[in-house]
């Protein structure tokens, strides 16, 4: 899979085929260099759960599945100063 990043660099990537949702949580969190608390902060969602989907234990909504895909947007293009200004959804689409 081919990236371009901020600067319009093209980067490879090589993700695993088996990739699991707990796994994604991971790549995104360390690649941004945060903690779990700072990452729950970010997804409007409790540390506690924030961890159960680290984990594998649980899933999100919807609606944190959606504000963890633009994490992972920023966390691929490693844009890391987007985490502090990036407009989450603050509240369900209907």
């Amino acid at each position: 899979m081919r990236h371009r990043t901020a600067n319009n660099a093209q980067i490879d990537l090589q993700l695993p085929k088996n990739l699991t949702f707990s796994d994604i949580c991971k790549f995104i969190r360390k690649t941004l260099n945060v903690t779990q608390r700072i990452m729950a902060e970010k997804l409007n969602t409790d540390v506690r759960t924030y961890q159960k989907w680290e984990y594998g234990t649980s899933l999100p909504s919807d609606f944190a599945a959606f504000n963890l895909a633009i994490l992972y947007q920023y966390a691929l293009s490693k844009n890391y100063e987007l985490i502090e200004s990036a407009k989450f959804v603050n509240k369900e689409i209907a």
